[in-house]
């Protein structure tokens, strides 16, 4: 899973630099509120996340995305931070309106965390849905939920409102 990990995010980010010349570019930042459940322990971390992806067309487009730690919690005397996530989606939009859009997304993402100065990695399935709402022509905001682990009984996902340029 590791090696399909690494290919898929490898021609993620080749397929995002090929476009970046082009008109339908666009970047977003946001906070992400975290919650980790894991057997016998709940922990909400934070982080700050920033993405890019290219529409291919008004309704499909590729994201990647890089998270890193804002925030830790200790619950019980235990401390869990997210040292980084990354990952590369497929998007996919309904317009609702002019300036209402609704999404899906799937992909892979790698996530480290760190409990108690030990570190973890998992690499797996990561999915979301989220709406965006225009501003202007070039920049809108941005609503998601995306989960960025689910396997072997622990779940990271979270919440993320942001602010998106398009370029």
């Amino acid at each position: 899973m590791t090696r399909i990990a690494t290919l898929t995010t490898t021609l993620g980010f080749a397929l995002l630099a090929s476009a970046a010349q082009a008109q339908n570019m666009y970047g977003e930042v946001g906070y992400t509120g975290l919650d980790y459940k894991a057997s016998g322990l709940k922990a909400s971390p934070g982080m700050v996340r920033g993405l890019i992806g290219y529409e291919f067309t008004p309704q499909l487009a590729v994201e990647g995305v890089l998270g890193l730690n804002a925030k830790s919690d200790t619950v019980s005397g235990s401390t869990l931070k997210l040292d980084n996530t990354i990952g590369v989606f497929g998007k996919a939009q309904l317009p609702v309106s002019d300036a209402f859009k609704l999404y899906g997304r799937v992909g892979v993402a790698r996530t480290s965390l760190k409990f108690n100065g030990s570190s973890e990695t998992s690499t797996g399935l990561a999915y979301g849905a989220g709406a965006t709402y225009d501003l202007s022509k070039t920049t809108y905001l941005n609503l998601d939920y995306t989960r960025y682990q689910d396997k072997d009984s622990k779940m990271l996902g979270g919440v993320t409102a942001g602010v998106g340029f398009r370029f």
